[in-house]
C-alpha cells in the first residue's frame, strides 16, 4: 500500500531531475515496488555515497519494529557522511527510539533535516534530544510537530532553551 514506503533518492539522476528515486522489493504486493527499511539501513551504514536522503515516513514495516530499526539507523547514521535529512514521521517512534537515533547523530555532520512528525515523543524523549542535540551543530531543523497526546511542557522547553548555548545551528523546530 501506499503507506508502505521507504525510499532512497539518489542524487545525480541522469534524467535531468536532480534526483532519482530507487525502491527495493515490494512490502504488500502493491503496483510499485518499496523498499525494505532493512536494506535502506544497510545502503546508510555503508555510507552509498548516491543516498542523501532516506524517508521511511508511514512505513508500516518500520513501525511494526521501530525499536529495532530506530536502533540500527542510528547506528548506521553515526558513521555516515552522506545522508542530509532523515524523514521518519508518522513510525510510531518513542522516546527509547528518539533517543538512539539522536546518539547517532551526535557526531554525524551531514544531516541537516530530522523529520519526527506525528510520532509518540513525550516531553522527556524531546527533552532528552535537546540535551543531545548540544553536540550536534549540523542539524538545521527538527520537526517534532504532532506527537501523539504529548505536549510539551516547561521541562522540555528550558532543555531546548539551555541547549542552544552550545548548538547555534539549530535554526527551526516545529
Amino acid at each position: 500500500g501506499a503507506g508502505d514506503s521507504a525510499t532512497l533518492r539518489r542524487s545525480g539522476s541522469t534524467t535531468g531531475e536532480g534526483t532519482l528515486r530507487r525502491t527495493g522489493s515490494t512490502l504488500s504486493g502493491g503496483g510499485d515496488a518499496k523498499a525494505n527499511p532493512r536494506l535502506v539501513i544497510a545502503a546508510v551504514a555503508a555510507n552509498d555515497p548516491s543516498v542523501e536522503i532516506v524517508d521511511f515516513s508511514g512505513n508500516t514495516m518500520f513501525s511494526i519494529k521501530h525499536r529495532e530499526y530506530a536502533k540500527e539507523l542510528g547506528l548506521a547514521l553515526a558513521g555516515n557522511t552522506v545522508v542530509k535529512e532523515v524523514h521518519l514521521k508518522s513510525v510510531d517512534l518513542d522516546k527509547v527510539d528518539a533517543q538512539a537515533i539522536m546518539e547517532g547523530l551526535v557526531n554525524n555532520k551531514t544531516v541537516v533535516l530530522l523529520d519526527l512528525e506525528k510520532n509518540k515523543i513525550d516531553n522527556e524523549g524531546a527533552a532528552a534530544m535537546a540535551l543531545l542535540l548540544r553536540q550536534n551543530c549540523t542539524i538545521r531543523e527538527l520537526n517534532l510537530f504532532g506527537q501523539a497526546g504529548n505536549a510539551f511542557g516547561d521541562a522540555c522547553l528550558t532543555a531546548f532553551v539551555d541547549m542552544f548555548d552550545y548548538n547555534v545551528t539549530l535554526t527551526k523546530i516545529i
